[in-house]
């Protein structure tokens, strides 16, 4: 199952990010990217690299997530919502899908992440005027309005 947030552009092949959690055991998969602006959420890795926490609005890494989710199994998902909802785990006032992973993780399921660049450079927000102006002044804009690949 794959939830994607609307205000991004992202340029990746998806068939790859996709491969990876089709050849991993992995319950749920993370595409991020390098950012450290607190405006985005952050993932926490342990030593071995798998996803061990996700954070809304706060550094703990240099990986940001994309806004991008897949889940391997929608009820793992669903039962990890409810679980927030009852907790009333909101950050500035409002649920988000990315610490939904927590709950999964809590339960010993195994997340991994697809790191795609960086703002700007493989990712790029669309959700403010600033962020949408600057993505329409580069030629990359074009092409995707045009439907050609860079």
């Amino acid at each position: 199952m794959m939830i994607a947030n609307s205000d991004q552009y992202v340029d990746v092949d998806i068939n790859a990010y996709l491969q990876a959690i089709n050849e991993s055991d992995a319950a749920g998969l993370i595409m991020t990217m390098k950012a450290s602006d607190p405006k985005w959420s952050f993932v926490g890795f342990s030593a071995e690299g798998l996803i061990t926490r996700v954070v809304e609005k706060e550094v703990i890494s240099d990986e940001a997530t994309v806004g991008i989710y897949n889940f391997r199994n929608a009820g793992q998902l669903i039962s990890a919502i409810e679980t927030m909802v009852m907790k009333d785990l909101r950050v500035n006032g409002e649920f988000y899908v990315a610490p939904a992973y927590n709950e999964i993780i809590g339960r010993g399921a195994k997340v991994i992440h697809y790191t795609i660049g960086a703002e700007g450079h493989g990712m790029y927000g669309l959700g403010i005027p600033a962020d949408l102006n600057q993505f329409l002044s580069l030629p990359l804009s074009r092409q995707a309005a045009s439907g050609r690949q860079a």
